[in-house]
């Protein structure tokens, strides 16, 4: 349960997700159920073989929130879950590999937006916004966990 702005008004967002998709066929699962599911570790030996194969295509898919959100739910698994698969953390090793690199690339991008548009020189830390930097400090430290 959560609270919004609104206060006193608790918020059920991923209960009323799980109850819906428990009906919903697996290749049907789109990023945000992946996401609430993986995040939730319920499924998740099930789920994965789709969740990687749409972050192999696109490391940074995102749906409603944030460039990177279902790579954050996957990076977020227990360390149990990946000894004992160690082909889905092979493969996500890679994936995450790849996300840096996108960020890499996403911040190139913001930098020189703001340098034309605003006339502003972004640091390494202000080029990507806050879950961002996150998914990526995520991310590498997977890596160097992992590798």
């Amino acid at each position: 349960v959560s609270v919004t702005d609104q206060i006193n008004e608790p918020r059920y967002p991923a209960f009323a997700a799980m109850r819906a998709a428990r009906k919903k066929p697996i290749d049907q699962f789109g990023v945000e159920d992946l996401r609430i599911a993986i995040g939730q570790n319920v499924g998740t030996y099930y789920l994965m073989p789709r969740a990687l194969g749409l972050l192999e295509q696109t490391p940074l898919v995102e749906d409603y929130h944030f460039p990177g959100e279902l790579l954050w739910s996957v990076l977020k698994l227990p360390v149990d879950y990946w000894s004992s698969y160690p082909e889905h953390l092979r493969r996500t090793c890679h994936i995450a590999q790849l996300a840096l690199a996108e960020f890499d690339k996403l911040c190139e991008r913001n930098k020189a937006h703001a340098l034309k548009w605003r006339g502003e020189v972004l640091n390494d830390k202000k080029c990507l916004g806050g879950a961002e930097r996150e998914v990526r400090e995520l991310a590498q430290d997977f890596l160097t966990h992992y590798q």
